[in-house]
């Protein structure tokens, strides 16, 4: 179960469950071993070996903070705290795993003392880093994806593992929608730079044109100034030949 969700934090959390029963877990402990019996629970007739099953049998048998030997119920009870201490501790690593770097701290853990003395984890919780990387929509994109894959490690995530799953992809989504108006910015930033281009480039082709005209007209005017003078020596050639025929 994940608790404590907030804006820029949440937990990846185990639920608490205290067990004072064998039906809180729902699940069936192993019988203790009875005295005088082995493996095969089928009757020994060596005495000797009647006797060593009975010294190995009080030794494996759990016994209370003062040393007394626990009743049958006391034992169910030990063996379901047991049993919830190794699924709260594999709860917890799966997430502490998946998410990476996220991850704020170790595991913690809550505690029930059976009646052997002995505490046992009964829930936890793994604190992560939810807040959006700030002005990177792709690494937001990237640790979104990590979250709700942190989220959902576990072999049974709970209520509050889905619900910080869900804030992941609410993230995912926004980061994603970041990435798509940067991309649309970006393109509309090129087509306008390239308009841009493409009138300089016609001024430019404008302004040859105009250059050509101008050269054009000018090199006429001086092919007619030209002419004109050309025109004016032949003349006074001619007068000078009519005096000298004269």
């Amino acid at each position: 179960m994940i608790s404590g969700v907030s804006a820029s934090s949440a937990y990846y959390a185990y639920p608490t469950q205290a067990l004072g029963s064998a039906e809180a877990q729902g699940t069936h402990a192993t019988e203790p071993p009875s005295p005088g019996t082995d493996a095969g629970n089928n009757p020994t007739t060596d005495k000797q070996t009647q006797q060593a099953d009975d010294k190995t049998s009080k030794k494996s048998t759990p016994k209370s903070a003062n040393g007394e030997q626990l009743s049958e119920e006391q034992w169910r009870e030990v063996e379901k705290l047991k049993q919830r201490d190794r699924e709260v501790r594999a709860h917890e690593a799966a997430h502490l795993a998946a998410a990476g770097p996220y991850a704020r701290g170790g595991m913690s853990f809550s505690y029930q003392t059976g009646p052997d003395g002995m505490r046992y984890a009964v829930g936890g919780e793994v604190g992560i880093d939810t807040s959006p990387i700030k002005g990177d929509p792709r690494a937001t994109l990237q640790k979104a994806n990590t979250l709700r894959a942190a989220a959902m490690a576990p072999a049974e995530p709970s209520s509050q593992d889905h619900a910080v799953a869900a804030q992941a992809t609410q993230m995912a989504a926004q980061a994603r929608q970041e990435i798509i108006q940067e991309q649309s910015q970006k393109l509309r930033g090129n087509d306008s730079e390239h308009r841009s281009d493409s009138n300089a480039d016609k001024g430019t082709e404008k302004n040859h044109t105009d250059n050509t005209a101008e050269n054009t007209r000018q090199a006429q005017h001086a092919s007619n100034q030209y002419h004109q003078v050309e025109n004016g020596d032949r003349k006074k050639t001619d007068a000078v030949n009519l005096d000298l025929r004269i």
